[in-house]
């Protein structure tokens, strides 16, 4: 007797399809949405007096690369969602700071290829 999806071959394959679509869609929301930050960091930076970093066009433009390319992020740097609930930031903040003094902060990070800023990860573990 045949159970699950085998008793409907079609099933799989539609479910899998289905999943691939999800996936590209997601991906597309994730990219328009990287889109949507780039020109909102070029909005607010428009707005700025010349006197201020960002009110020249090149920093400006130096700002939109940054936010898109990432490449000032530190390595060992956490990422954290600014426009989450206060209190979910908070929780996210204490929780890595938890892994940090279990040492488990840098297992993980080692396992990724990640090193501490200015040191070697043997030393935070």
């Amino acid at each position: 007797m045949e159970t699950g999806s085998e008793q409907h071959p079609d099933y799989a394959a539609a479910l899998e399809a289905e999943l691939i679509v999800a996936r590209a869609e997601r991906a597309a929301a994730v990219a328009e949405l990287a889109v949507a930050k780039a020109k909102e960091a070029d909005d607010q930076a428009i707005g700025r007096p010349e006197d201020e970093f960002g009110g020249r066009p090149g920093e400006r433009e130096l700002i939109v690369r940054l936010h898109a390319t990432k490449e000032e992020v530190p390595q060992c740097g956490l990422v954290i969602d600014a426009t989450a609930p206060l209190a979910v930031i908070v929780d996210e903040i204490l929780s890595k700071c938890r892994e940090v003094d279990q040492g488990t902060h840098w297992a993980r990070r080692r396992a990724k290829g990640a090193s501490p800023a200015g040191g070697s990860p043997a030393r935070y573990s």
